[in-house]
């Protein structure tokens, strides 16, 4: 858990960033300072999905119905 500790620590300092290179530079050491097992836990722990995106994702890549834009209809011309 001491992980977390620091993950935390990390993203107070995203939340409180002037510009977005600073945003990001804190939010991934976030994300970088927990392991698998420890950033399983914190999903579970706030009802979050701990599948993989790389298992929740079919074969090809693309997600089933949805187009590049990522709306339904997948054809990227506005309606």
């Amino acid at each position: 858990m001491a992980e977390i500790g620091k993950s935390r620590k990390e993203w107070a300092k995203a939340a409180e960033a002037s510009d977005a290179d600073s945003f990001s530079e804190h939010y991934v050491a976030g994300f970088q300072g927990l392991g698998d097992k420890e950033a399983m836990a914190a999903r579970k722990s706030l009802g979050l999905s701990t599948i993989s995106p790389r298992d929740a994702t079919p074969e090809d890549g693309a997600e089933s119905g949805l187009g590049e834009d990522h709306e339904e209809g997948g054809d990227g011309e506005e309606v």
